[in-house]
């Protein structure tokens, strides 16, 4: 094992933690969707909690966090160029572009931390004594939240780009929906959000004079609201599962927004 390049990969573990948090502080500005602020709100608390994770787990190699490196150089640059890019994308003043800005941003910085916790678990299991009970402690702790991290906001970009071609998204996302945090999860819960979608019998809402009535159509949902409620199954339209399940719809109907397009 090459100490200094282990060295080198908790500098830029930090670095990238220290650039999540201003990362994350400028995405929630771009955010416009209700259930992504939210979302990004909490990996923002997590975020500044790895930092001082990161910290921590240096103090044990006895390593100064405020040492500077090449690499976490570089590190610092590409977090403030994504950071500047959101910018940009705000100063244009089109909410849902910045948004999706900020979505790419995101993906592209967890993309990097992704790596950085991966690697700090194979060290892991290599290294012994101390340093190693500390890296096992700090990956432990950390892994599937940055699991969370990558695979949500990757769904995101994508639904979000998609809606923007005018096309049916599924928002949120199906990674969120199912609560993915593996590869394979997020692969499988991508597939089967974009075939149930291809294949969901809506039935579009109407205010008649008699109260709300359902008739069918074909139509497909493509976003619910976050005002759902609390009964019915995470991400499936309410309107959808009120026909479905075969009873009137409920005292909270009003409060769930059914967006259509027509098949």
């Amino acid at each position: 094992m090459k100490s200094e390049q282990v060295n080198e990969l908790l500098y830029q573990a930090l670095e990238t933690e220290l650039g999540g948090v201003e990362i994350y502080t400028t995405a929630l500005r771009c955010a416009v969707n209700v259930d992504l602020k939210e979302e990004w709100e909490k990996y923002l608390e997590q975020t500044q909690n790895h930092v001082a994770v990161v910290q921590k787990t240096m103090e044990t190699f006895g390593l100064d966090a405020g040492a500077e490196t090449p690499g976490r150089q570089v590190v610092r640059h590409i977090g403030q160029s994504l950071v500047k890019a959101m910018e940009m994308a705000l100063q244009a003043g089109e909410p849902a572009a910045a948004q999706l800005v900020a979505a790419e941003c995101v993906t592209l910085a967890e993309t990097k931390d992704h790596l950085n916790w991966e690697l700090i678990g194979e060290v892991a299991k290599k290294l012994k004594g101390e340093e190693a009970k500390a890296l096992k402690a700090a990956h432990e702790e950390v892994e599937d939240q940055e699991d969370e991290h990558l695979y949500h906001t990757t769904g995101w970009t994508r639904e979000l780009w998609i809606e923007s071609l005018g096309m049916p998204a599924v928002l949120p996302p199906p990674e969120e929906v199912k609560e993915v945090e593996t590869a394979i999860g997020a692969a499988r819960a991508k597939q089967a959000g974009r075939n149930g979608q291809a294949r969901s019998g809506c039935f579009k809402h109407r205010e008649g004079s008699n109260g709300l009535s359902l008739s069918p159509a074909k139509f497909h949902c493509y976003s619910i609201s976050p005002a759902q409620p609390e009964t019915d199954p995470p991400g499936l339209c309410w309107p959808t599962f009120a026909t479905r399940r075969g009873g009137a719809p409920s005292r909270n109907f009003h409060s769930a927004t059914c967006h259509h397009v027509v098949e």
